[in-house]
């Protein structure tokens, strides 16, 4: 059952979001003459104008943004794999070049002109009947996570505007997501900015933009349960489309390397909380229960918080992160006695072992460095120590055969369950949780 849910979960993700198209688009938001126009003059604009080495017309600007977006809506594309993969592969091409290591420093000022055309663009695609045109929206996600690449503000903002958007398909809300992950980490706002007199407009104008970045995450990913009326209605592979595009967000939130952007707020709130979001979904506290590709992404993310934000209390991640990977042991044992791990059996692998053991194994080490000097230095690097030789078995395909002691080790991590404050001051708990985890069926056979 369990292996039969893993393909099925491919198999939607393949149907949902992969580029291609059946139904025909009713609505067309380019049209011939312009794309002519633009393909006389797209080699010239590439070459030269996205890339500083002329000034550039500003119609030129506005018809590439115009090919370049709308052009999913255009003549065949919607229903033809062929012509949409091209529409997408000229959009991956345009920023290839305007990213660069020989371009990127002077198509800044290019790329500025062009961002806010290509949102509107976005925008006039992502306005229509999602019905009629959800082939052309999907394919305009894609390209909103090309987009990202080009590291520009406005881009990102109108990507934290369409994460937040709960009227938005999933599926286009959860490459706005992704695309997210190419402005991470952000930068805390510490006492020290404040002491040092670093209070400045520009700096209070970064946090209000990665703090709307961050909100939007947490609320995708920690949205409100369903009425269970409405859960009973649901497929198998509909739950499992909640959880795919979640842990789109999921993964580029833990990427945020910090517990959260602020928390000394006077007033004792604790802004853009990211601990918050990562520990539910480590303890399973968000609904649909979270599988463990998405609760290791959760661990990795906790593991990399730095050091700048003082009042963030670890002790409750810490165990749920050494609980994780007690439970990622239990798979790997399973996958490894099933033959998948070195291919000779007749399943593929729960998860890439090699690449993830080596993954944790750099996110420990920052766990233990970002630790070093602090009252729970002791415990980071007992939980490092503990699991590089099973980490590294596991990258060898080798058994691993502590995973039981391992998994004991852990439970003496258990805080107690009154225990809930993640975040604290010199004066209480700014912000507590409840994080005591939930038990599957899985888990509980």
């Amino acid at each position: 059952m369990q292996q039969r849910c893993r393909i099925r979960t491919v198999v939607l993700a393949a149907t949902w979001f992969g580029m291609v198209g059946s139904l025909p688009a009713q609505d067309q938001l380019i049209q011939k003459d312009q794309v002519e126009q633009f393909n006389r003059i797209k080699f010239s604009f590439v070459s030269k104008e996205l890339v500083g080495a002329e000034p550039g017309a500003a119609a030129n600007f506005e018809l590439a943004a115009r090919y370049y977006v709308s052009r999913v809506t255009y003549d065949a594309a919607p229903r033809d794999p062929k012509a949409m993969l091209a529409v997408v592969k000229d959009f991956e091409d345009m920023v290839s070049v305007a990213t660069s290591p020989l371009n990127f420093a002077n198509s800044r000022a290019p790329v500025a002109r062009l961002a806010p055309l290509l949102v509107a663009r976005f925008k006039e695609v992502f306005a229509l009947d999602w019905k009629s045109n959800q082939m052309a929206q999907v394919n305009a996600a894609v390209l909103l996570w090309h987009a990202a690449k080009l590291k520009n503000e406005e881009i990102a903002d109108y990507l934290a505007v369409v994460v937040a958007d709960p009227k938005m398909h999933d599926a286009v809300r959860a490459y706005a997501a992704k695309g997210l992950a190419e402005y991470m980490p952000v930068n805390p706002f510490t006492r020290l900015d404040l002491n040092q007199g670093l209070k400045t407009k520009q700096l209070e104008e970064r946090k209000a933009r990665e703090l709307k970045r961050v909100d939007a995450l947490l609320a995708f990913i920690d949205r409100p349960e369903p009425p269970e009326d409405v859960k009973r209605k649901m497929s198998e592979y509909e739950i499992n489309a909640l959880r795919y595009v979640r842990r789109a967000a999921t993964t580029t939130l833990a990427q945020a390397a910090t517990p959260a952007l602020s928390a000394f707020d006077k007033s004792g709130k604790v802004e853009g909380p990211v601990a918050l979001a990562l520990i539910k979904v480590l303890a399973k506290k968000v609904w649909p229960e979270p599988q463990i590709h998405e609760r290791i992404e959760a661990a990795i993310g906790v593991c990399q918080f730095n050091k700048y934000i003082e009042e963030y209390d670890p002790k409750i991640g810490l165990y749920l992160v050494a609980d994780c990977f007690a439970d990622l042991l239990n798979e790997y044992k399973k996958d490894h006695g099933s033959g998948a791990v070195k291919g000779k059996g007749k399943v593929p692998p729960l998860l890439p072992w090699k690449q993830l053991s080596r993954r944790i194994e750099i996110a420990l080490a920052e766990l233990t460095n970002n630790h070093r000097g602090t009252a729970h230095a002791g415990t980071v690097q007992s939980i490092e120590l503990r699991m590089r030789p099973m980490l590294r078995s596991m990258a060898s395909g080798d058994a691993i055969d502590q995973e039981l002691a391992y998994r004991k080790f852990a439970a003496s991590l258990r805080p107690p369950a009154n225990y809930k404050t993640i975040f604290r001051n010199s004066a209480g708990p700014l912000l507590q949780v409840d994080w005591e985890p939930s038990v599957s069926v899985d888990d509980a056979n």
